[in-house]
Parts: structure tokens; sequence; C-alpha cells
């Protein structure tokens, strides 16, 4: 069972199920599709767990990104109705805020400004998301923050991330506080247990971030294997302070839960959880387009 599109002259099979509470296969109707878009292949970080091709201690990339070619295949997408949400990332989107900048607006160019853009980064240059010329259409920033001590958080990426200091900072200029949302791999000897999700989030309270995030490290390299936390675990009966409010299955492919928690400083943080059971399903529940331009049915299957 697939949703087929016939995109750039090839066939690609799409998911055609929708998530719900039992995982069992459930018709969905005018389905749409995330799009990841790499702007870029550098990175500063060196982390354990990641099996992206990125170029670790560099801060510019030598590939070319084609905003033109990028926007013929918004196009093409938007034209077919498979557009959901748009996420930025890399590499590191902000190492080239200039470039950053240049996608941002060919995406809203295109689709409107109605549709919903977030951006993926591990906070360095944080401060420039105010060089944005549209800012206050981005749906959301998320940070890739991997413990709440700035010290090992530093450790796990391998060079001095955004600390906790910068991210407040970012919080008080910003008009829209939920703007900053932060997202934590779980993490064998990091964060693993009640107790260290709980810390985790009660810096989030004290902070004023009002959404965290927490996904189980995928099986790609031995580290990942050796290192996964399996989040049901953790989340099950949290703590008094924490309510799971909402679970979701995609059949065998993945599973998350939702909930809310009531940190020390008495602020209310959401927060989800959720892990990736099968890396290679046989239908594709999203689209890349790559820094090396190539847009890709799933991650690593190229379209055009």
């Amino acid at each position: 069972m697939a949703n087929v599109v016939e995109i750039f002259g090839k066939k690609v099979s799409f998911k055609d199920n929708i998530c719900n509470e039992s995982g069992q296969y459930q018709q969905g109707e005018n389905l749409r599709y995330n799009l990841y878009i790499s702007i870029t292949d550098a990175c500063l970080a060196s982390c354990p767990f990641c099996n992206n091709n990125t170029k670790k201690k560099t801060a510019k990339s030598n590939k070319n990104f084609d905003i033109e070619k990028l926007k013929s295949v918004l196009k093409e997408l938007k034209s077919k109705k498979l557009l959901n949400r748009i996420a930025i990332t890399g590499g590191e989107p902000l190492l080239d805020v200039e470039l950053l900048n240049r996608v941002i607006n060919a995406v809203f160019e295109v689709c409107g400004e109605r549709q919903i853009v977030t951006i993926n980064t591990n906070g360095i240059n944080l401060e420039k998301i105010f060089l944005l010329d549209k800012l206050d259409l981005i749906y959301g920033i998320h940070i890739s923050r991997h413990h709440y001590l700035d010290e090992i958080n530093d450790s796990i990426f391998g060079f001095k991330t955004a600390h906790i200091s910068t991210i407040k900072n970012v919080l008080e200029k910003l008009e829209d506080k939920n703007l900053i949302r932060l997202n934590s791999l779980l993490i064998k000897d990091f964060i693993d247990s009640k107790t260290e999700v709980e810390k985790y989030l009660d810096m989030a309270g004290q902070l004023g971030v009002f959404r965290v995030g927490f996904v189980g490290l995928m099986p790609l390299n031995d580290f990942s294997k050796q290192h996964f936390v399996e989040y049901k675990e953790i989340f099950n009966n949290l703590s008094a302070s924490g309510v799971v409010v909402k679970k979701l299955c995609n059949m065998a492919v993945c599973d998350c839960i939702n909930g809310m928690y009531l940190s020390e400083s008495g602020n209310l943080v959401e927060f989800y959880s959720r892990n990736v059971r099968n890396l290679c399903p046989s239908t594709v529940g999203q689209l890349t387009y790559t820094y090396d331009n190539k847009l890709c049915a799933g991650f690593n299957n190229p379209i055009f």
C-alpha cells in the first residue's frame, strides 16, 4: 500500500497511512510530506553518533548551493500538493547566515508566507538569527542540545556550543518566545533516566523554553548501538510532575509520546519523545534537498 506520485518523471512510493494509537494501518487522505533542506555540509561538531556526510571542523562548504534549482523543486512539490513542513538543516545552517537567509526568502517566495518553516541548529551563531529578513515568519528554531550542563554538552559536540546564557539572551530579545525549542538525544551515560530527563526539563523551564524533544539514537554506528536508550522505560510514569497525554505509532516504522511537565520554576514545558524503529521502510515518509543539489526520496534516494 502506497501513495505513488510522479516527481520530475520518476515514480515515488510515499506512505499512505497516518499515525494512530494502535499502530495498525489506517488510510490517510490528501497526505503531505516534510521536506528537509540541507543547505551546507559544513559543521564544526564531531558528534560520535553522527553518520551524516558533513565536513567536521569546517566552517564553509566547498559546494555551491543552487537556489534556482531549489525553487524549481519547491514549485514541483507545491503543484502536486505534497509539501507539509519544511525544515532547514545542514551540516550547520547558521555557519552561513547569508545563504540561510537566501534559502528562507526563496521558500517563502515560492510557497507563500503561510508555509511552515523551521531551522535545525546546534546553536552556534544563534544571535545571528536576528539578521534574517523573515524571522517573524519562521515557525520554530530547534536547537540540538544533549545535556542540561554547558560543559557536558560541549564535550558531546566536541566544541563550544550555544551556552545557556546565550539562549537566555536570545529569548529575552525575541518577541515570540515560543520560537526557540530544544531537542536532546537520549544517550546512555548522559540523558538516560527519569532523573536526568527531569533535570533537563527543569533547565528548559527555567529558561522559558516551552517545548523539548527527546529522541532515541538511530543504530547507524557502533556508538549509537552501544549508547541506545529506550524512551518508553523513561517516560512511562515519568513523575508526579510529568504527564503523558498522547501516544502515537506509525505501524512498525516509529512511535512517540507527547506530554506536559511542571518544572521547578513553575513553568509548563511540553515534551515529546520518539524512536525510529525501521530505517528502511518500503514507502517514503519525507523528502530531502541536499547541499549538493539533489532532491531525494527519504534521505539517500535521488529523484532529481
